[in-house]
């Protein structure tokens, strides 16, 4: 019994950990959802009669630009176009969500050259680097895509479970014969023993329980 009850705690606070991090990511994301549209407006704060910016940490120097302002609404346009489309990508659960791929190279592509144009600084690299960057971008915003669909598709697994549970629970409690009795006592043992099997295998013995029940 000491050992049953240790593994259903277990078994407890997994799903506790589980659920903290699906509302982690799920915070995480409404968070930079609400906070792109502000972000763009950063360039409000520089200087609008300044070649530099100067910062606690750094500078931001406008080079060929006329104003440090204009150079950074120009960036953070560019940002804006490239965050939009990368939780479009990281929240879509299509197979078509790759061509975003598309305007995010592109727009990698013209925001490296254009802070090394504000620069003049025309080397061979401006075609090497921005690839080299997309194809790092890309790599980053596939890991947190599998990471964001795994966690929902998750809850939809156990939503799916819980319904099927409660479905075969409801048409079990219609009956009062020997066999649904002991079909019903097997479902409860089934139900005990959920957080020791794996997920295939759980479903596999919920559908063979489901099929004993449709047998006339």
């Amino acid at each position: 019994m000491k050992s049953e009850k240790k593994s259903i705690n277990f078994s407890y606070v997994d799903k506790l950990i589980l659920n903290s991090k699906i509302f982690k990511s799920e915070v995480i994301l409404c968070t930079i959802i609400i906070a792109l549209p502000f972000l763009f407006f950063i360039y409000n704060f520089a200087p609008k009669d300044s070649l530099i910016w100067d910062l606690y940490l750094f500078q931001i120097n406008a080079g060929v630009f006329e104003y440090v302002n204009y150079f950074t609404w120009i960036i953070s346009y560019k940002l804006l176009i490239i965050s939009v489309n990368s939780l479009w990508f990281i929240t879509s659960r299509y197979s078509w969500r790759y061509i975003l791929f598309i305007p995010i190279g592109i727009e990698i592509y013209r925001l490296v050259n254009l802070i090394s144009y504000s620069f003049e600084n025309n080397t061979d690299y401006q075609i090497l680097l921005p690839i080299f960057l997309s194809i790092t971008y890309f790599y980053i915003i596939i890991f947190f895509s599998k990471k964001f669909n795994f966690y929902r598709s998750h809850k939809d697994v156990i939503h799916v479970l819980n319904s099927d549970i409660m479905t075969i629970s409801q048409s079990l409690s219609k009956f009062n014969t020997k066999d649904y009795k002991a079909i019903k006592k097997e479902m409860g043992y089934l139900i005990k023993e959920k957080e020791t099997m794996s997920k295939k295998e759980y479903l596999a013995k919920l559908i063979a329980l489901r099929d004993q029940l449709s047998v006339d």
